[in-house]
């Protein structure tokens, strides 16, 4: 498998000739996070946008959950 790794996140790397588009999806996480791109070059930014994306809304939810918590 082809990787990529992006702020200690490894991503998988693919290419499906049917649909012409490079693809792949955030590895060793529980959530399924995907990215894609019609272009090699353009899937690594897609790839950084979708880890900085994930851990926006981790950040999120923490807030979100802490300030519930605390009333």
């Amino acid at each position: 498998m082809n990787t990529i790794t992006y702020k200690d996140y490894i991503g998988s790397v693919s290419f499906s000739a049917e649909d012409e588009v490079f693809y792949g999806k955030i590895e060793h996480i529980h959530d399924l996070i995907t990215f894609e791109s019609e272009h090699a070059h353009g899937l690594k930014m897609a790839f950084e946008e979708a880890v900085d994306d994930y851990l926006a809304l981790n950040k999120f939810i923490e807030t979100t959950l802490e300030k519930a918590l605390n009333g």
